[in-house]
């Protein structure tokens, strides 16, 4: 039993009858044009011995490239004023000449935010590695090495009686360590847990953090101010004044 070939190969196709070779490989330059990759699978083309068939990967790859420019221009039309009927590969290029007012300021506004939203850490004051403010989603992402210790104490804050939590009883090791570091993750967990120890029936719910954090090689200090109640904090994009500012300065863009 033949099969058409799913990589660089070669294959002697001597016992295979001519109704398959038809309906499964082809045999000119002509035929590998119009061939249709989706329908048919991988192209063959004849070599001198019409027995041996090779597999072309760069003019698949032609082909390929050309059925997604058409893919492209026909969702291009969509945002063209007057779309035609028919519109060929050629006209891709001239598409962009055609987009209506509209779709201008769609695409301008979609690329002014894939440029601009990248920078918006230098809004927040601080180091941007330290208190992660407008980290995600910025360029400077695969520049830092943190590592953290964070342990959690609930209070109550009219007995004062509190009780450390042990993280393993929530949190994976993984979880656990990408928490210890993370001001948003710090802030998620410190609200699961308040919420967790409020329904088992404790009253007046504070939770605290003592978190020390190293930064890139650095000596660990303290990275979250362990006098604030983190339950009643809420996640924004406004500056987290609980995250205690790096007592260094990291040089560069």
């Amino acid at each position: 039993m033949f099969t058409k070939l799913d990589e660089i190969n070669l294959i002697n196709a001597s016992n295979a009858s001519d109704d398959f070779l038809n309906k499964n490989f082809i045999r000119s330059e002509t035929e590998f044009e119009d061939f249709d990759i989706s329908s048919s699978g991988l192209p063959l083309l004849v070599a001198a011995d019409p027995k041996v068939f090779i597999f072309r990967p760069k003019d698949t790859f032609k082909i390929a490239k050309e059925k997604i420019l058409k893919k492209i221009s026909s969702f291009l039309r969509l945002f063209k004023k007057n779309p035609r009927k028919h519109t060929n590969i050629k006209s891709v290029s001239l598409i962009r000449l055609n987009l209506s007012p509209i779709s201008k300021i769609v695409l301008i506004c979609f690329f002014l935010f894939q440029l601009l939203f990248p920078f918006r850490y230098v809004f927040y004051p601080g180091e941007l590695f330290w208190n992660e403010e407008g980290y995600r989603f910025s360029w400077r992402v695969m520049l830092v090495e943190k590592k953290g210790a964070t342990d959690f104490k609930i209070t109550d804050s009219i007995s004062k009686k509190y009780f450390y939590v042990n993280n393993r009883d929530f949190l994976t090791a993984f979880q656990e360590k990408q928490m210890s570091f993370q001001p948003d993750f710090i802030l998620e967990y410190a609200h699961f847990l308040g919420n967790h120890f409020k329904g088992q029936g404790h009253q007046n719910i504070q939770v605290f953090a003592d978190s020390y954090v190293g930064l890139n090689g650095r000596l660990s200090q303290r990275f979250i101010d362990p006098k604030v109640n983190l339950f009643i904090k809420k996640e924004s994009f406004k500056h987290k004044k609980w995250v205690i500012p790096l007592n260094d300065e990291i040089k560069g863009f």
